[in-house]
């Protein structure tokens, strides 16, 4: 589904508009009145948001399974999973929401999607957007005793420098953004370094998300590793769900130009070797 189809088919239908969907359905009717914009060749596209004619920022795919094979000499890489766990949730990239430090980063599903994390110091896990989603309607988050609308200010001439905007719910005026290129180059810089098949990788793991209550939470009973590659403005991230890794053996898996790597949970010590 194109972005202007995806838009027109989540248009409310309301008998009396309020300002603020009169709002949403202005920007929205822009970006369905101007698809080219969307499609430039060679333009890179909104994570999570397909449309013809676009590469997208960010290609996220489960790493295919190529089996198993017995345990090598040495690996090439090795992390601690427990201290890495969901680490890269709190990391560079911070704003201030009601007084309080707030830590600005993503997480990715299984299914392509792109999720926006919102972790207000203090608060025992963060608040997580569909970042498509937040074309389409506006998220909320509560910092102390201030309310702030969370949504997207799409550029669709320039994809990175979509901004994602945290407005104070009391005054419009106090208006604090990130931009979408800074987002996804402080995720890419918050993962350990590893040097596998000639690349140099980021590896995360982290909680799956879920759905909760019509929330989308962190899935204490999921996990997933992830290698992230960057290539230019372009990045290649692979997930390896965590229960497909074996402990007696390599879990054999194909990355970044069907590169070819083995991966052994280890009594909670990761372990990555070049095949």
């Amino acid at each position: 589904m194109t972005l202007t189809a995806a838009l027109a088919l989540s248009a409310p239908v309301l008998a009396a508009p309020t300002l603020e969907s009169a709002a949403f359905a202005a920007r929205n009717s822009f970006y369905a009145a101007h698809p080219a914009g969307f499609a430039a060749a060679g333009m890179p596209s909104i994570p999570g948001v397909a449309v013809p004619g676009q590469r997208a920022l960010f290609e996220s795919k489960v790493a295919a399974s190529e089996g198993s094979v017995a345990p090598q000499a040495a690996p090439a890489a090795e992390a601690d999973l427990k201290a890495l766990l969901n680490s890269h949730l709190k990391a560079q990239l911070t704003v201030t929401l009601g007084g309080k430090k707030t830590y600005i980063s993503g997480v990715f599903d299984r299914q392509q999607n792109a999720f926006l994390s919102i972790w207000i110091e203090g608060e025992a896990a963060p608040v997580l957007f569909n970042i498509k989603g937040l074309m389409e309607k506006e998220g909320s988050v509560q910092s102390g005793s201030t309310g702030y609308k969370v949504y997207l200010e799409a550029n669709p001439l320039q994809p990175l420098k979509s901004k994602i905007a945290f407005e104070n719910k009391a005054n419009e005026d106090d208006v604090q953004t990130v931009r979408l290129g800074n987002l996804l180059n402080a995720i890419e810089a918050s993962g350990q370094v590893v040097a596998l098949t000639g690349q140099s990788y980021r590896l995360f793991y982290f909680q799956d998300v879920m759905e909760s209550g019509g929330s989308v939470v962190l899935n204490p009973n999921s996990r997933t590793i992830a290698l992230i590659l960057k290539d230019g403005d372009e990045m290649h991230v692979f997930l390896i769900p965590e229960e497909n890794v074996a402990s007696d053996k390599l879990s054999v898996f194909k990355v970044y130009k069907d590169k070819k790597i083995g991966v052994q949970n280890a009594a909670g010590k990761l372990r990555i070797y070049e095949l």
